[in-house]
């Protein structure tokens, strides 16, 4: 079993209070960066849909669906407030936590209200679409529209984030922390080349014939 110190985001150089919170978030913003990586390797690239529309439309756009629903959520927690309010008081593991550790640094602060304004539109989506089936929405959405999540509304939290927790371990820690997606074995590229691969052979095979 690991110790904490091998954990991606974890430094004995945060205060005590903060290292855990600090090592979460780390991890979750690292999970949402390589899901998001893997949804625009594949769904990125008009190329690659024509591919899939060839061999399998329907269980594509199910993939394509759940991924993009599971980052809107996963953003969506990430930019929960610091405390959830109802029958009892309870604290969230979200960046918005942390961050109100920090309030007095005016570059953290600043991130942090882009932060908040740049997740609104995914926060909207999750509440009326995923997490709520709102009724006037589903039945006038002319009179009730939600913002198309294109990829500017990923990336540009995701960056920002990125940015806040880059800035708090500057404040403690000489490191170069980073959420870059790294090449592992069967990860997109390598499910576009079997796709490739299949759909070659495929023609092939009808081509003899």
């Amino acid at each position: 079993m690991k110790s904490k110190s091998e954990y991606f985001g974890y430094s004995d150089k945060l205060p005590p209070e903060e290292r855990d919170i600090f090592m979460w978030l780390c991890q979750e913003l690292s999970a949402i960066t390589g899901k998001w990586d893997f949804f625009i390797t594949l769904f990125g690239n008009e190329g690659n849909i024509v591919l899939f529309n060839e061999l399998a439309p329907v269980s594509f756009h199910i993939i394509e669906e759940s991924i993009r629903n599971d980052l809107i959520l996963s953003i969506y927690r990430l930019s929960e407030p610091s405390t959830s309010h109802g029958k009892s008081s309870k604290a969230n593991l979200s960046l918005l936590l942390l961050a109100e550790k920090y309030s007095s640094d005016s570059k953290i602060a600043s991130l942090t209200i882009q932060f908040k304004a740049e997740c609104k539109p995914i926060r909207q989506y999750r509440n009326k679409r995923i997490g709520h089936n709102d009724l006037a929405q589903k039945l006038d959405p002319k009179n009730n529209p939600l913002k198309r999540l294109g990829r500017n509304t990923f990336d540009k939290p995701i960056d920002t984030a990125t940015k806040i927790l880059q800035q708090i371990i500057a404040k403690h820690d000489n490191v170069d922390i980073r959420f870059t997606p790294i090449a592992v074995r069967g990860g997109a590229d390598q499910l576009l080349f079997y796709l490739k691969e299949a759909r070659n052979l495929h023609k092939e095979y009808f081509d003899k014939e």
